[in-house]
């Protein structure tokens, strides 16, 4: 069992394009899908609201989850472009960063719908390229993998969410969870640019 194990974790960091994909998943999943912890917070902390300002608020995130889910059903045919895993993942850490400033409940509810929608695109977009892109007899290994670095590690970006929350404000939770997993987003992005960069006509004639 732990030689296949090897196997899987050797697939995954030796193909690219899983390798950025569980790569992307981890850091949103860290930083921003932290829902449960950040929204009631925010409803009553910063936007001043009750119980049915916080279920309206989780109400739009869920609309903007099944938005993104019926996009998706109707667009998405077959393997799915790079894109539609990178825009999303923008989305979602920007989207979360710009709730540190916003003190509007109406604002606050239209990016969380945002966030709800592209949060669902990226990870059903992740999900899609993992499981077209690996090879039948290591399937079940990455996707234990997609799922470690999904839902496992969700905790911890709580506790982090929560720790900057009491500590430094919410505030400052939407800015540093929306703000490291943009840069880390970001940084990977940039990475994958310069390893898939044609090479220049010098490079073509040396």
């Amino acid at each position: 069992m732990s030689g296949e194990i090897v196997a899987g974790l050797r697939y995954a960091l030796a193909s690219p394009v899983i390798s950025l994909v569980l790569s992307l998943v981890l850091v949103v999943s860290v930083f921003t899908l932290n829902h449960n912890v950040l929204v009631p917070l925010l409803a009553r902390d910063v936007l001043g609201e009750g119980v049915h300002g916080f279920g309206f608020l989780m109400a739009a995130l869920g609309a903007g989850a099944m938005t993104g889910a019926l996009a998706l059903a109707v667009l998405g045919r077959g393997r799915l472009p790079l894109s539609t895993i990178l825009a999303p993942a923008l989305l979602v850490t920007g989207g979360v960063l710009s709730l540190a400033v916003i003190r509007s409940f109406w604002l606050a509810t239209g990016v969380l719908f945002v966030v709800g929608a592209a949060q669902i695109v990226f990870l059903t977009s992740c999900n899609t390229t993992v499981q077209l892109s690996v090879p039948a007899e290591l399937r079940g290994r990455v996707m234990s993998l997609y799922t470690m670095v999904f839902a496992g590690v969700t905790p911890v970006g709580a506790f982090l969410i929560g720790f900057v929350s009491e500590t430094a404000g919410v505030p400052a939770a939407c800015l540093t969870g929306g703000g490291l997993g943009l840069i880390f987003v970001l940084a990977l992005l940039a990475g994958w640019g310069r390893r898939h960069r044609p090479p220049s006509r010098g490079e073509q004639t040396a």
